[in-house]
């Protein structure tokens, strides 16, 4: 069970699958290191996944059969990636990533009923794009095409197209030039 719950904390708080960081002493690493390889039905594969890779599951659910409640989108998104049944543990851990879904504006809530805000980034609004763009770069630096790369995953989508790289660049550029993104040579960019 401290395997399982390790693994939880690791997904929920959007960790990385960090084992052997753990504990300085060896005999904790080694210890944990094997629980964790050895998860009971919490679900292995789910909880070493990415959240991005869960908000592209939740997106490809619901580009499909309309609006959903919470039971069926939880259910639905858990048979996509895998689970025949529901239990508590990945019941919370969906639940969380659902509503880090709306946040993010892959999904809106409308009374109760879930479904897909936007199919394609040219169907948002730009200045809720650009607060998005700054969420998903963060604040230490990196490379532009990288920062289109984060914030395209941030959004859920599980492809980079040429028309997203085209508005990541705008978005980009604009923020740039309200001060937003400083830049660093011609390749580098952070949060201000």
């Amino acid at each position: 069970h401290f395997a399982a719950l390790l693994m939880l904390a690791q997904h929920r708080y959007d960790l990385r699958f960090r084992p052997f960081a753990l504990s300085h002493c060896s005999k904790v690493q080694v210890c944990c290191g094997f629980l964790l390889s050895h998860a009971p039905d919490l679900g292995g594969a789910y909880s070493a996944t990415e959240r991005e890779a869960v908000l592209r599951t939740i997106r490809k659910v619901f580009s499909s059969g309309g609006a959903r409640d919470r039971e069926t989108a939880l259910r639905d998104v858990a048979v996509a990636m895998g689970y025949q049944r529901v239990g508590s543990a990945i019941r919370d851990v969906l639940h969380g990533d659902l509503l880090t879904a709306v946040k993010r504006g892959i999904l809106e809530n409308d009374r109760g009923q879930l479904r897909l805000l936007a199919r394609s980034l040219e169907d948002y609004d730009r200045a809720f794009l650009k607060t998005q763009f700054l969420a998903a770069i963060g604040r230490g630096w990196v490379e532009r095409e990288e920062a289109i790369y984060r914030w395209v995953r941030w959004m859920g989508y599980g492809r980079t197209t040429e028309g997203m790289v085209s508005v990541g660049k705008s978005l980009m550029n604009g923020l740039v030039r309200t001060g937003e993104v400083e830049v660093e040579g011609r390749e580098r960019v952070r949060r201000v």
